[in-house]
């Protein structure tokens, strides 16, 4: 069973206005899933080196090519692993315009993150609600969720109520090989 922390009020407030200016006007990707449905959310990926998700998958999405960090999002990246002491090198973007978009219950790639993954996930905007293993958190605007260990099933769930958007950066080591248990 993956270990969960929650952190509030992560980012100092100068980092916090930087990114979100920084955010708003990010290009991201919409798309549809392997099976041809939409997905309910737009994305990016980014990766210290510009690699690609996973490399394991036969087809490719633009919304998961490799991007080289930008600066305020290396920014980030750094004060997370300086003060989290941990060593993540991706960072997966996803762009909820509202309650309605979310993301269906799934697993991370353990190809690409192994079997026991560090996910830091950073909030910011509307609080939702992340569903871990039959357990609900709330995660609210900059905060910081740490989820350590086995690969657990996680989904952002719909909320109807919800008219705010929330960006959701999820920080994670990406393994240089793919992992086969």
């Amino acid at each position: 069973m993956a270990k969960t922390q929650y952190i509030s009020d992560f980012l100092s407030n100068d980092l916090y206005l930087k990114l979100n200016s920084w955010l708003l006007s990010l290009e991201l990707f919409s798309g549809t899933t392997r099976k041809g449905k939409s997905i309910h959310r737009t994305q990016k990926w980014f990766h210290i080196d510009g690699d690609r998700f996973d490399t394991t998958w036969k087809q490719h999405f633009d919304r998961w090519k490799g991007h080289k960090f930008p600066d305020t999002l290396k920014e980030i990246l750094d004060y997370i692993n300086l003060n989290l002491e941990i060593d993540t090198n991706s960072c997966l973007i996803n762009y909820y315009e509202n309650g309605e978009n979310f993301i269906p219950k799934h697993m991370d790639s353990m190809a690409s993150f192994g079997s026991t993954p560090t996910i830091v996930n950073l909030s910011i905007g509307a609080t939702r609600i992340l569903r871990v293993a039959k357990q609900d958190y709330n995660l609210h605007n900059n905060s910081l969720f740490i989820m350590t260990g086995p690969s657990t099933e996680h989904e952002l769930l719909k909320d109807l109520e919800c008219t705010q958007p929330r960006w959701s950066l999820t920080f994670r080591k990406k393994l240089k090989f793919n992992y086969s248990n």
